[in-house]
Formats: structure tokens, C-alpha cells, sequence
């Protein structure tokens, strides 16, 4: 048998395995504007608010098949919340939101990644007082869709831009015990600048 006759025979027999699916990451900083926490207008105008502050995100995504894969993410704010009562704004502190949330993605076109999925988000005021006082009504429910973009150039970078909504609704103990029995729902937008680690976006 030549050289080469034998060289071919071992390439056809001991084939080299396929690279196994890699597992990635991402971490994400932007800014998040949210609706009102509460809204009232039984005597006058009131708003509670959230102001337009950072947020932070880290994920975890799965192989892909191609066009399909997983996200588990945990995402943070720090806001700003005042009471806006008859045109008068007052300060009420500070307030960290938390949440973990689980997302099917899906690859649009290239450099396009879409996602939906759900979880559950946790409200941490700076103090116990105001709507707070008598404590937070624990996890809430939260849906989320997304869509981050990868251009070309920003690509052999790992970075992308991303858009991110999610839903959930709002009440807390004080509330109820001064009338409040409907929760409010709370829409939120984030866009933030992604940087993928091990070639995820």
C-alpha cells in the first residue's frame, strides 16, 4: 500500500469528531424607562413614577441548532421614584428592581436575534416607607420580548445593539390597605449595548 493510499484509508476510518456546541454569554449595559407605579385621580392627579435610569443585564445561552437557542438572564435596575401629586414632584428614594427571566431565541436574518420568554422580578426599595412601608408583595410575574442587533462591523467585536420590553404589574401591601385592590401593570423599555462572550450576541 503506498503512502498516500494508506494516509487516505486513516482519514476515511478515523475521522475527526465534530466540535461540540458551545455554550455563551453575554453582559449588557443601557438605560431603562418605565410606566407609572401607581396613578390615581379620585381627588387629584397622582403619579408614582420611575426615573430613567441604568441597567445591567447578564446571560447565558445555550448551543444553538442554527437558528434556535435558550437565554437565561439576570437583569438589574437602580431608579429614582417620585410622587408627582397636582403638578408638585416630590423624591420617595431610591429602588432596585431584580429579575430572572428564561427566553427562546430565534435568529431573524444575520445579525438579527429575536427572543421571548418569561420569569420573575423582584422590587427592593432603598426603605421600608411610602407604598413601601408595609413591605413588597414578593416575585411578580414578568413577560419579556427582545431583539438585539449585530451589525457587520460590530460583530468581530462581539458587540450589538439591543431592545428589550418587558410587562408585569404592580401593587404592594400599603396599597391595598388604603384601597388599592386592582394591580397596576407596568410597562418597561431598556436599550442597552450587549458584549457577547464566546461568540454569542
Amino acid at each position: 500500500m503506498t503512502a498516500r493510499a494508506a494516509t487516505l484509508a486513516a482519514l476515511l476510518v478515523f475521522r475527526p469528531a465534530p466540535l461540540p456546541a458551545q455554550w455563551g454569554g453575554y453582559a449588557s449595559l443601557g438605560a431603562r424607562y418605565g410606566t407609572a407605579l401607581v396613578s390615581d385621580s379620585i381627588v387629584r392627579p397622582l403619579d408614582v413614577r420611575q426615573a430613567v435610569a441604568p441597567v445591567l443585564a447578564l446571560g447565558l445561552i445555550t448551543p444553538s441548532d442554527g437558528r434556535w437557542s435558550g437565554e437565561a438572564a439576570l437583569d438589574v435596575t437602580f431608579t429614582g421614584i417620585d410622587r408627582d401629586e397636582g403638578g408638585a414632584a416630590v423624591e420617595l428614594g431610591s429602588l432596585a428592581t431584580v429579575s430572572f427571566t428564561v427566553a427562546v431565541r430565534r435568529g431573524l436574518a444575520s445579525g438579527v436575534v429575536a427572543r421571548a420568554g418569561a420569569g420573575a422580578l423582584f422590587y427592593r426599595p432603598e426603605r421600608e416607607a411610602g407604598i413601601f412601608r408595609a413591605g413588597t408583595s414578593g416575585a411578580a410575574p414578568v413577560g419579556l420580548l427582545g431583539v438585539s442587533w449585530a451589525p457587520a462591523a460590530a460583530r468581530r467585536y462581539g458587540l450589538a445593539l439591543d431592545l428589550r420590553y418587558d410587562v408585569h404589574r404592580f401593587i404592594t401591601p400599603a396599597l391595598r390597605a388604603v384601597g388599592f385592590t386592582d394591580s397596576r401593570v407596568v410597562h418597561r423599555i431598556a436599550v442597552a449595548l450587549r458584549v457577547g462572550i464566546g461568540g454569542s450576541r
